[in-house]
């Protein structure tokens, strides 16, 4: 079997295109990692701490919201560092509106968000507004808002449950989440985790993928049409140089309103066609030309041939006139032998091409 070495060069171009174009989450969801030192939470109406259930651990990575277990219908949830996890917002009151801020560190282009939360329809979220503001206190500006479901079963059933939600894309480095009140209850909400979603990144490993791929193909298939066959020229050169003529059929059959495109074949066939009948046409013309020429002149040369017969039997008719109006006695006294002799000279007047006439005495 013909193995056929990739250039290191070539490797690390795709390693790079990877490590460049990896996607922030699955689905363009962004994975939270809060710790109490370092969070994307920047503030919040308040927090339980009697568990304690921080703000930060809205984002922590853990999907269940857990108090203590000494609770009953609280589910413990071991967190970061062994604590509970999620967000208790309380204590609450029928009119106090939830919130929590977020600071990105820098402008971020979200499209929506999903949460978990208690599922016991006391501590669930009923009309959530997400806003964007200028800093990590605003002034604020609504995106969207959104109604939560309200859970019928027991506390913490929801916990592995997302609720998702989207809005159009929007930039900003300070985003705001509210519960508004009045809720499902009076009580204040219980949240497990937040999670942002930004635009997806599977275009770019689509790119990576396709500049990767073409590339080995390229480079790959060259080095080994070089190194095999002895020949400097890309994989399948032949098919590839006949693109462009695919381009240009497509071209005049999209022009052409869907009709069949003429290939280049059948154009030149054509086009010789078309100049073959001209041809014919013009050399069927030029010999009807000179045949008419042709018999013109045949015409003319029979009409000048007659003439020359005819002034040939009028001359020696002329020439024994005038003989004998210049001597008509000599004829007379002459006798016989004259007679004769001037009918020889007629005669041999005429022989030139006449016929014999007789010439009185």
């Amino acid at each position: 079997m013909t193995t056929v070495s990739v250039p290191a060069e070539l490797l690390l171009l795709l390693q790079l295109f990877c490590l460049c174009c990896a996607p922030a989450g699955a689905g363009g969801w962004i994975e939270n990692s809060g710790t109490a030192s370092a969070s994307i939470v920047s503030g919040s109406s308040g927090e339980n701490l009697a568990c304690p259930n921080n703000a930060w651990k809205a984002v922590d990575g853990i999907e269940d919201f857990g108090c203590k277990a000494s609770h009953p219908g609280h589910e413990l949830v071991a967190g970061l560092h062994g604590v509970p996890g999620g967000w208790n917002a309380g204590p609450g009151g029928p009119d106090k509106d939830d919130f929590l801020t977020f600071d990105f560190g820098s402008a971020k282009t979200l499209l929506g968000f999903r949460y978990t939360g208690a599922g016991d329809k006391v501590h669930d979220a009923k009309t959530i507004v997400v806003e964007v503001g200028t800093s990590k206190t605003g002034p604020w500006t609504q995106v969207a808002t959104f109604t939560g479901k309200d859970g019928k079963h027991g506390a913490n059933s929801w916990n592995k449950v997302w609720q998702e939600f989207e809005f159009p894309a929007t930039t900003s480095q300070h985003w705001k989440w509210t519960a508004k009140a009045p809720r499902y209850s009076q009580w204040q909400i219980w949240v497990g985790e937040i999670q942002w979603r930004e635009p997806s990144d599977w275009g770019w490993w689509f790119i990576a993928l396709f500049v990767g791929g073409g590339s080995v193909y390229l480079f790959g298939g060259y080095a080994y049409n070089v190194k095999q066959r002895g020949r400097r020229e890309i994989p399948h050169q032949h098919l590839w140089l006949a693109v462009r003529a695919l381009v240009v059929d497509g071209v005049n059959w999209s022009r052409s309103g869907g009709r069949p495109p003429m290939h280049a074949a059948s154009r030149g066939a054509s086009k010789a066609t078309k100049t073959d009948k001209k041809k014919e046409k013009k050399e069927k013309k030029d010999k009807s030309g000179e045949k008419a020429e042709k018999k013109d002149k045949k015409a003319k040369k029979a009409s000048s041939g007659g003439d020359g017969r005819q002034r040939s039997l009028d001359m020696p008719l002329a020439a024994a006139a005038a003989a004998a109006a210049e001597d008509p006695i000599a004829g007379g006294s002459s006798g016989g032998g004259g007679s004769e002799n001037r009918t020889s000279a007629a005669g041999t007047a005429a022989g030139g091409g006449g016929r014999w006439l007789k010439v009185p005495a």
